[in-house]
């Protein structure tokens, strides 16, 4: 059993967040098996509650820290609230000095102590303008009042005005993710909500690799849409969640634009936005040595032509006409290809 004296509880080290109120087990489906260890790993989160850190200088006290954090995670966890232990390994970091004689001394000191962590939660976002960040940040202040009958009459060190065992929790990335993967998990949400149920999503592609032959900024002037409602309603629901940006609103529908007449062409097009610009791409591809590739690249790269006696690199165009062979009629869009295509791989949602 945990003996509750001999391990001292550092509440508020690290927490994470993650339900908007606290259901029964039976409605949140969350596993509560008594004897098995909860472990975070890089598929949780990205942002959770640190509710609480645990720690033993002895190996006794470690071992009663481990035994309360997983008593601690069962009890969330039949609340109805996900838990998970996270586990530090004790690092020390040596060090060179110079006392006041002039003598170089060495020594070392503990950059991390042995210490487990009890974090709880899965939350996509913690602003509080969201469903999500508004459940992430009820189910803090749930954990900061929470008195859990596993640590019985254990001792915790009280921090001065929180009288509660966890009052310093807090709301954290997951402790695992590296900045660049957070923030690669934060893009991918935004990028499913502009890309997903989208019709020649470049996600609906089914190769590995694709060829952007163009893309858009959102500085030209903006057309009319087509006319499809569905095109219509994804396109609003854009505007309303970029405001601030009619650059990339044009991009959007351009884009769009573009896709459905090189359809039309008989070209396997495909569309896909990020936070700056939207792309069109062609074909879809398993490697890079596909021959299909170099003939796409052919057909869409820029090409030295003769104007007025001198030779220019003039980027090649998609146009929208009524009779393509028909050289004298103006085109009513008109879209200019980058100059030199390029393969990216296709993401996955």
């Amino acid at each position: 059993m945990f003996s509750r004296q001999s391990a001292a509880i550092v509440f508020g080290c690290i927490t994470l967040a993650t339900v908007l109120y606290i259901p029964s087990v039976a409605e949140a489906k969350i596993s509560a098996v008594p004897g098995r260890r909860y472990t975070i790993d890089k598929r949780h989160g990205p942002w959770m509650i640190m509710v609480t850190n645990l720690r033993g200088e002895t190996e006794e006290a470690r071992k009663n820290a481990a035994e309360g954090a997983d008593a601690l995670v069962l009890e969330l966890r039949k609340k109805g609230l996900p838990a998970y232990v996270y586990s530090q390994e004790g690092k020390l970091r040596s060090f060179e000095a110079v006392d006041q004689l002039g003598r170089r001394q060495t020594g070392a000191y503990a950059a991390q102590r042995n210490q487990i962590a009890v974090i709880a939660g899965n939350y996509s976002s913690i602003d509080p303008t969201t469903k999500e960040g508004k459940t992430a940040q009820k189910t803090l202040e749930w954990i900061k009042n929470f008195i859990p009958t596993s640590l019985g009459k254990g001792r915790y060190i009280k921090t001065p005005g929180k009288p509660n065992p966890f009052s310093r929790a807090m709301l954290v990335p997951n402790p695992l993710l590296t900045p660049d993967e957070l923030q690669q998990r934060k893009d991918h949400k935004h990028l499913s909500y502009l890309n997903n149920g989208l019709d020649y999503s470049l996600s609906q592609n089914p190769g590995k690799l694709t060829l952007v032959v163009a893309t858009f900024h959102g500085d030209s002037i903006s057309m009319k849409d087509s006319g499809d409602s569905a095109t219509a309603s994804r396109i609003e629901n854009f505007e309303k969640g970029l405001k601030k940006s009619q650059s990339l609103d044009k991009a959007y529908k351009q884009s769009y634009q573009l896709v459905q007449l090189m359809r039309n062409q008989n070209f396997e097009a495909y569309v896909w936005h990020d936070r700056y610009q939207s792309y069109v791409t062609v074909g879809s591809f398993n490697n890079k040595h596909d021959p299909r590739i170099q003939t796409l690249y052919e057909r869409f790269r820029a090409k030295q032509k003769e104007y007025g006696g001198q030779t220019h690199l003039v980027a090649e165009s998609i146009q929208a006409k009524r009779n393509l062979k028909d050289a004298k009629e103006k085109p009513m869009l008109n879209f200019t290809m980058d100059p030199k295509p390029r393969l990216m791989t296709v993401p996955e949602l």
